[in-house]
């Protein structure tokens, strides 16, 4: 049987004291590590969520004015419409009055111009807002990606720290346990 002197056993205590010291000091660095990274984890989708939400705005307000044109357009193509029925009727009366409809009818005519020139700014301007939305739309994929990308790392870096807890916390509490035993039974002699 072997027999311990009571210095080789404190030294032996302070050896497992000494271990267990460093091994919380080595966890409470992991977790202030880990809440660091979180914290900036939570700052970055903060931020992406609120410039996701400003482009959301910005898309939103370029449908209404996509919306607004649009009816603009069919406004501008009702007027079209109705002048090119107006230019028909002045072309008959044109046949009947020759010098008053050629009067009349050259002013429509400047005015349908006008408004086909009207119409094609409207319509440029259209094409031109299309393009910014699908330039948004694209924005708002990589956005996206990126916010899944991040939650992805989150849940990893989650995961890691709830096994590290799960494997380092019942080793910590069999040798405080030992510990324990080791006391009781020097006590006990």
């Amino acid at each position: 049987m072997l027999e311990f002197s009571w210095a080789t056993i404190s030294l032996i205590d302070i050896g497992v004291l000494s271990i267990s010291i460093i091994g919380l000091w080595w966890l409470k660095n992991q977790v202030e590590r880990y809440k660091t990274l979180s914290e900036e984890l939570d700052k970055r989708y903060n931020a992406l969520h609120q410039e996701h939400t400003t482009l959301q705005q910005g898309h939103e307000t370029l449908q209404q004015e996509h919306i607004t044109l649009q009816q603009e357009h069919k406004t501008l193509r009702q007027e079209h419409t109705t002048l090119q029925q107006e230019h028909e009727t002045l072309q008959q009366e044109f046949r009947t009055f020759q010098s008053t409809a050629d009067r009349r009818y050259n002013a429509l005519l400047d005015q349908h111009n006008a408004l086909q020139e009207a119409h094609d700014t409207l319509l440029n301007q259209h094409n031109t807002l299309q393009e910014e939305n699908a330039t948004l739309r694209t924005g708002l994929d990589v956005i996206a990606r990126e916010q899944k990308a991040l939650q992805t790392s989150h849940d990893r870096l989650s995961g890691r720290h709830a096994e590290l807890v799960e494997r380092v916390m019942p080793v910590f509490e069999i040798l405080a346990r030992e510990k324990l035993m080791e006391i009781n039974a020097r006590n006990q002699n």
